[in-house]
């Protein structure tokens, strides 16, 4: 048996929006079938960046005929980073388990190059917590579509038990460094 992500690996959500699509997920049989009736139990992590269901941290669900199930509803909280989603799936004796990625990140209104406050046009940054962190900035428009030009990435990479030196971005340059 075996616990596909059809969808939501790797979903970004942007905390300022309410609306997001809700991670979905499949089991099939070891002969590739799906398995209607499987029962799916899932958790979301207790503390740190993640969400929440309406009844806490675990949820059950069971799949259709198609083997398929969707997350019921979660409420994210506002801790920004990435954060797991653990399922299992378990069917007449046996159990597949899977793990789906996400993470929580908080547009914040662009600057110009001249200084100036610019419409419509958001940095998204999604920062991931560890001993190395990486930071992803790219430039969107309001209506969600990315703007190719003016992405950067940039990485800090920190190996002792203080925390890392923060980060800065220079407008127009499309620099990142230590400050």
């Amino acid at each position: 048996m075996s616990l596909e992500i059809l969808e939501g690996d790797g979903a970004i959500y942007n905390l300022r929006s309410r609306a997001f699509a809700l991670p979905r997920l499949r089991v099939l049989s070891a002969d590739g079938r799906a398995v209607e009736g499987a029962a799916v139990t899932v958790r979301l992590p207790d503390s740190g960046p993640g969400a929440m269901f309406a009844d806490g941290h675990i949820a059950m669900v069971t799949t259709d005929p198609k083997g398929e199930v969707s997350l019921p509803p979660m409420k994210l909280n506002s801790q920004l980073g990435q954060w797991e989603i653990r399922a299992s799936a378990t069917y007449q004796g046996r159990v597949a388990r899977t793990t789906i990625l996400q993470i929580n990140a908080a547009p914040v209104e662009a600057i110009t190059p001249a200084g100036k406050r610019s419409r419509g046009l958001y940095w998204m940054a999604a920062i991931a917590a560890g001993a190395a962190t990486a930071a992803t900035f790219g430039l969107v428009v309001s209506g969600g579509s990315p703007v190719r030009a003016g992405a950067v990435s940039a990485s800090a990479v920190h190996t002792g038990p203080a925390a890392a030196p923060p980060l800065s971005i220079s407008a127009g340059t499309g620099s990142v460094s230590a400050p």
